[in-house]
């Protein structure tokens, strides 16, 4: 059994995923089971995939360098654990442009890559304990390209080397209040 996930979800993984090559456990996107998950510390993302991967399949971290060269062309990616002939386990990872040649080989025992890697920097953070867990207070849907280019416009109005905005929540049918030195915004919320 395999597991395909898109391009596009490692892609979207990897905006989240440390730029620092020596935060090994950050730097790149963790595969689980039913997810993939990456922080740069102080962004999280879970992007949750279609399919559920075999259950033999632990959590493995890919690297930057590595996700960033297979996500230029590719638009999907292949997960299947496979048995070498001496009997050890290990899981192939493959693209739609490789035609099944295996890109990383990930021990199944350990979630690690088979890579020549320092991989003595630290582990992958409890993701599950950091997400609240008790009922929003104020919960607003948006329209996340309208609210992302908001941010970058007011972005421009920050001074200094930190860039802040505040967000201003009203309630679930008010328009959230961006508010940067010097300028504000509003995105409407959408109408379900």
């Amino acid at each position: 059994m395999s597991t395909i996930i898109t391009g596009d979800a490692i892609k979207s993984a990897l905006v989240f995923a440390s730029k620092d090559a020596g935060h090994y456990a950050i730097n790149g996107v963790r595969f689980e089971r039913e997810r993939l998950v990456a922080t740069d510390g102080k962004r999280l993302v879970v992007i949750d995939h279609e399919e559920s991967s075999p259950e033999e399949l632990e959590p493995f971290t890919l690297d930057r360098a590595g996700l960033t060269g297979l996500t230029k062309r590719t638009t999907r990616v292949r997960v299947e654990p496979e048995t070498q002939d001496n009997g050890s386990a290990f899981l192939k990872v493959t693209t739609n442009l490789r035609h099944g040649v295996p890109m990383f080989d990930v021990d199944p025992t350990t979630g690690r890559v088979r890579l020549d890697k320092d991989e003595s920097s630290g582990s992958f953070p409890k993701y599950e304990e950091i997400f609240p867990t008790d009922a929003p207070t104020v919960s607003v849907m948006v329209d996340p390209k309208l609210l992302g280019e908001a941010l970058l416009a007011l972005d421009a109005h920050s001074t200094g080397d930190v860039h802040r905005v505040t967000l201003e929540l009203r309630g679930e049918d008010s328009a959230i209040v961006i508010v940067a030195a010097g300028a504000k915004a509003l995105v409407m919320p959408v109408r379900s």
